[in-house]
């Protein structure tokens, strides 16, 4: 029978307020100061960026936790609680970079890390890195440092998959390899290949005999006869298995994961994200190194770029898709069988998203149109970073930023690293297009859409995601807000 007493109906005022509060996460109030509460366990690190509200609750803005290296667990408590403040303040630095903020920590002695009269030389280390940020560390007790308590202590469930789940994931994997083109082949070619292989039959034998493998090994298992493997423990939750690719196909891989028109030799740092996004094999790492190292048109065009990290002050970081826009022209090419000889190139600074248009000449009117055209696509950036050419600040365009309200920036002269994510756009598209485009290079118009997909699906280390993604998921957020 229905029963609806005292215990139900507490319940249900309960879950009817906490339906009815207001959301766990707010957005950052730059006018207010922010804090920072940290806390360290044994085996991880938690940070909460927090803004006290009208009330003086503590509301959350961001969290972040990450859980400690090998060595890292061997830390001294006061040396994992101060690794847990250089690791909170270095990821929310664009939150805390130049204002004072305040670091709370359960640690009693942390509120006297700056005055250590014989700190440590990791503690010295971690303190000079915190001098580039004003902030006072006051003890918070355990029982109040609750967030970022949580957060060094939260663990994974483990769960077993269903039977419908390992159906999926087997149809999703089969997909994702054709996807490759690498012949098209079925589940069933791939494990008649990997029985004829060596290394992927021996790890069959070992698994079906109950070998226990190292510690640091793939999670290696069999699922309908396919062997798959997992790369760290990680790699389960977020369900990213890895097919083990026998050494007959590891030449077909790396030709899709480099040659195709699809990624158009994208160098060896996304090439590898491919492969390891995807497959498994033994020594895949220096496969792809030599691989990639093996084209001479690749090295002849990269050369051997040494990466020199300045320490400056970045750019502002935008707070929504489209709000920063770069734009910059690139060329002359050789005159294209439709009568174009330059590319003028418009990204977004926040998902890194291109677009690109081949055009005759680089006048102010063609600048104009083209312009026009990705507001059309993208709607009304806030702020335009160009260079110095007078083809961007014509009387012509200049009432384009008046009429929509753009603001504009300037390079520094003679300094085109002052817009350097359209600089570096230019660069890997310039690249892309020497592969894909034929000997007399008049045919770069018909490929740079090729060259402009194979961007955009690719890798970028600053945004941990491809732009394709960012740009999709973005705009989906934007709507649903």
């Amino acid at each position: 029978p229905f029963n609806w007493s005292i215990i139900e109906q507490t319940a249900f005022e309960t879950l009817k307020n906490a339906l009815t509060l207001e959301p766990c996460l707010k957005l950052p109030d730059f006018s207010k100061s922010f804090s920072l509460c940290t806390d360290a366990s044994k085996f991880a690190l938690g940070v909460v960026l927090v803004q006290d509200d009208e009330s003086g609750f503590q509301h959350p803005v961001a969290f972040a936790s990450r859980k400690l290296s090998k060595s890292e667990i061997s830390y001294s408590v006061v040396e994992k609680e101060t690794l847990g403040v250089v690791f909170g303040v270095i990821q929310f630095k664009s939150y805390l970079y130049g204002r004072k903020f305040t670091v709370y920590s359960d640690q009693q002695c942390l509120s006297r890390v700056k005055s250590f009269k014989d700190p440590t030389s990791r503690i010295s280390r971690w303190l000079l890195t915190l001098q580039e940020y004003a902030f006072d560390i006051i003890h918070k007790p355990g029982r109040l440092n609750l967030m970022a308590d949580y957060l060094s202590r939260a663990t994974y469930k483990k769960e077993s998959k269903s039977q419908d789940q390992i159906t999926i994931e087997l149809h999703a994997i089969e997909a994702k390899y054709s996807a490759f083109n690498i012949e098209a082949m079925s589940i069933q070619d791939l494990i008649k290949n990997q029985e004829e292989d060596s290394y992927c039959q021996n790890i069959k034998d070992k698994l079906k005999s109950g070998f226990v493998f190292a510690q640091k090994s793939p999670v290696f298992f069999i699922r309908d006869d396919l062997l798959l493997c997992y790369r760290n423990s990680g790699d389960r939750h977020a369900e990213r298995a890895k097919l083990v690719v026998p050494k007959s196909l590891v030449p077909l891989v790396l030709n899709s994961c480099h040659d195709s028109k699809a990624v158009a030799h994208a160098g060896f740092s996304r090439t590898l994200k491919r492969v390891k996004n995807h497959f498994f094999w033994h020594n895949f790492y220096g496969k792809v190194k030599d691989y990639v190292a093996s084209w001479h048109s690749c090295i002849q065009r990269r050369g051997f770029n040494k990466n020199q990290k300045v320490p400056i002050q970045k750019m502002p970081i935008p707070d929504f898709p489209f709000q920063r826009v770069s734009f910059d022209a690139i060329g002359p090419f050789q005159i294209s069988a439709y009568g174009n000889k330059y590319l003028n190139v418009i990204t977004d600074t926040f998902t890194k998203y291109p677009e690109v248009y081949p055009v005759p000449d680089i006048q102010s009117s063609t600048v104009c149109k083209v312009l026009i055209d990705f507001i059309s696509r993208h709607g009304i950036m806030q702020i335009l970073y160009f260079d110095r050419g007078s083809n961007f600040i014509s009387q012509a365009i200049q009432e384009v930023y008046k009429t929509l309200g753009i603001k504009k920036l300037q390079t520094v002269s003679f300094n085109p690293q002052t817009n350097g994510v359209v600089e570096r756009l230019n660069k890997t598209l310039i690249d892309s297009l020497s592969h894909l485009v034929s000997q007399n290079q008049m045919d770069w118009c018909q490929q740079a859409p090729l060259a402009l997909m194979a961007y955009r699906n690719a890798y970028q280390r600053t945004i941990k995601e491809s732009p394709l993604f960012l740009f999709t998921e973005g705009s989906r957020l934007c709507h649903s807000i």
